[in-house]
Order: C-alpha cells, then structure tokens, then sequence
C-alpha cells in the first residue's frame, strides 16, 4: 500500500525523485492505493496493476489504514496472477505488525488462511519486548520450499547470530498472556477501540467532501 494512502514505509516506498526506504533500492515496488471516494483499498485497480506489475510478492498491511482487509479478496488476486501468466505466480505476504494485538483477540480478520506468509513485531499490540516473528506455510508454495528460502535469507542476510534467552522468556509470557490468557475484558477494550475508529472516521467523513 502507497505510504500517503496509509501503507508503511518499509514496503517499498519511494518519491518520483528518490527510493525512500531500504527496500525500495535493493527491490523494484508497485504501490497500490485507496479508492479515494470510500477510503478503502481499490482491489479492483490493485488486480490490474499486478497483472502488469507481475510481481513477485504482494504485501497485505498498513501502519495507518483503520480498516480490516479482505484476504480472500487478496487471495482472488494472486490467484488471477497465477493465470495470467502461465503458472508464474506471486507470494501473499500480510505483515500485521501494527494490528497483531487485534487479530490475536479476534477484532479483526485472520490472515492465515489465505497468506503464504504472515509477519509481525512483537513489541506493539502484542504488548511484548522488542523483537519480531515470521510464519509460513510448512507446505511448498509455488514450488519453494518457504522454510529453507526464508531461514537461508533470514541467515545469510540479517545475520541474527545471537538470541537473548531474556528476550525468549519475555516473548514467551506475551504469548501466555496475550493470546492463551486474554480474557473477556481485555477483549471488549479491543473492540471498543476499533468502534472508536470507526466513530471517528464516520465523523470526518460526514463533515468532510469523502
């Protein structure tokens, strides 16, 4: 997602006079955008410009984009790409970094079934120390074996040579809290959050041109 329409910066985001974010000058980006008059991703025009795009990956997520996705509306994409040209396909990537809490208490969407891949931080929503996760489908997708493809890549490139046994603990008690142990209070605070979001955006747009 374009990073003025609400996407993040580190998919790829670049200026008509510059590559912005890492990203953006180690891979070649396609950003697509909102419908303007819904504030809503146009899935519709994102389906025509990754059939010219042809990319290799399709990343779902946002860092200020207060509404829920349709996976199976991204699925939809990627499967038409998959025909279009001739088996060559795209990776579905959702990085649901700044939404985890949410989906972890079931407010929002889950995106495992339709995305091949699925990323997260662990410091934000999810309330835990700083660090960072990566599921993938343990089945090859697309003829890759995304384990190997993903530790080789995680190794080679990020280097991560050194795990701090404290920073497994503190992920481990986010996780018994967070998502074994959430109860029914901490859910309904979630949902009164996302009703807040909604109210705001309901007023901006009955006191605005959108």
């Amino acid at each position: 997602m374009d990073l003025p329409h609400g996407g993040h910066l580190s998919h790829g985001f670049m200026t008509p006079k510059r590559r912005v974010s890492g990203t953006s000058i180690y891979f070649e980006s396609m950003p697509y955008r909102l419908d303007e008059s819904t504030g809503l991703i146009d899935y519709d025009m994102l389906e025509k410009t990754a059939t010219l795009f042809r990319p290799k990956l399709i990343i779902v997520g946002a860092s200020a984009y207060p509404r829920d996705f349709d996976y199976p509306r991204m699925r939809k994409v990627y499967t038409y790409i998959l025909i279009v040209n001739n088996s060559v396909g795209a990776f579905l990537m959702m990085d649901m970094a700044h939404i985890s809490g949410l989906v972890t208490a079931s407010v929002l969407a889950d995106p495992f079934e339709y995305c091949d891949v699925v990323t997260t931080t662990t410091h934000k929503s999810l309330r835990g120390p700083r660090g960072g996760m990566i599921f993938f489908k343990k089945d090859p997708v697309l003829w890759v074996d995304m384990e190997s493809a993903i530790n080789n890549a995680i190794c080679k490139l990020v280097k991560l040579v050194v795990v701090l046994m404290k920073l497994q603990i503190g992920c481990d008690v986010c996780f018994k809290e967070g998502v074994l142990q959430m109860d029914l209070e901490e859910h309904r605070r979630f949902v009164l959050y996302l009703e807040a979001v909604q109210q705001i955006c309901t007023r901006i747009c009955k006191h605005s041109d959108i």
